[in-house]
Formats: C-alpha cells, sequence, structure tokens
C-alpha cells in the first residue's frame, strides 16, 4: 500500500501553552489548516511537501492510547477518479502515524504545524502524461475525535518524456 508514497513527518513548530491567564483555549475536537503543497507540479515519483497547521485543545495529539484500534492518526485520501484501483488494489488512503503531541504542562492547548514529506506518487490512468491529484486532509486525536477535513491545492504530476 505504501509503495506510491514515502513519509516524513516533521513538526514544525509546536506551541505549548504555558501557565498564564492569556495562553490560547481551544476546543476539544482538533482543527486543521491546509498551508500549502510544494512544489506544486512534481515528475512522476518526485517528492513533494503538503503542509499543515493544527489546533488542539486538550493535547492528545499524536500517539496511540490504550485500546486504541490502530495507530494511524493522519489521513490522506487521493481524490483522483479511479481509486480503488480495478485490479483491487490501493483505494488511495494513505495512513501514517504523528508522534505523541502532548504537552508537559498543566494547560494542555496546543497549536503548531506538520510537514509531511511524500514521494512516490504515480500517474494511476496508464493513457496520462499528466495528472493533477488533490487531497482530503484529517487527524484523529487519541479520544476519537475527528478534525475537520481540509482539501489540498492541485499537485500536478507529469509522467517523465
Amino acid at each position: 500500500m505504501n509503495r506510491f508514497l514515502y513519509l516524513s513527518i516533521l513538526i514544525l513548530a509546536l506551541g505549548l501553552s504555558c501557565c498564564s491567564n492569556n495562553d490560547p483555549i481551544y476546543e476539544l475536537t482538533p482543527t486543521i489548516e491546509f498551508i500549502s503543497i510544494s512544489p506544486e507540479e512534481v515528475e512522476e515519483f518526485g517528492p513533494f511537501v503538503l503542509e499543515l497547521s493544527f489546533q488542539d485543545g486538550d493535547g492528545d495529539l499524536g500517539g496511540t492510547s490504550e485500546g486504541q484500534s490502530t495507530p494511524f492518526n493522519l489521513f490522506l485520501q487521493d481524490l483522483r477518479a479511479g481509486y480503488p484501483l480495478p485490479d483491487g488494489g490501493f483505494d488511495g488512503l494513505f495512513k501514517y502515524s504523528l508522534p505523541d503531541l502532548t504537552p508537559d504542562s498543566r494547560n494542555p492547548s496546543i497549536q503548531g504545524e506538520i510537514k509531511i514529506d511524500l514521494g512516490d506518487i504515480g500517474i494511476i490512468h496508464p493513457d496520462s502524461l499528466k495528472e493533477s491529484a488533490r487531497f482530503e486532509i484529517w487527524i484523529l486525536d487519541r479520544a476519537g475525535n475527528k478534525s475537520n477535513v481540509v482539501v489540498s491545492e492541485p499537485l500536478v504530476i507529469n509522467r517523465p518524456q
């Protein structure tokens, strides 16, 4: 399933709250926002980066909790027509695990940015020389709360000539 994609998640900035009355308080359900995709055009199987921002009121993002059915908590659904693949193969859903982002603080509200380094994404239609891909993205916290779903800007994938 991961033959099309390599992931390296890098947490760029994790704003951990201290104990002042001015600290932001966020909803318990995490929220995300799409920031960018770069480059916007790649050669087939070439690397690209998706960048998101996040907020979570109780800081229970990443890692796994006891009784959790899956270690995955970050999801990207490829929105190109043609998924699932006709041979019963890959369905276009990429699943990843964020590291534990829980702060060591009395106020657990967190915010930050996530960069997802991706690669090995191919053209799925055999006769195409170029395809445009968009991704629906969401996260789950350890309590099982699903964030809002965001859609990326298009990524143009070119077949090498």
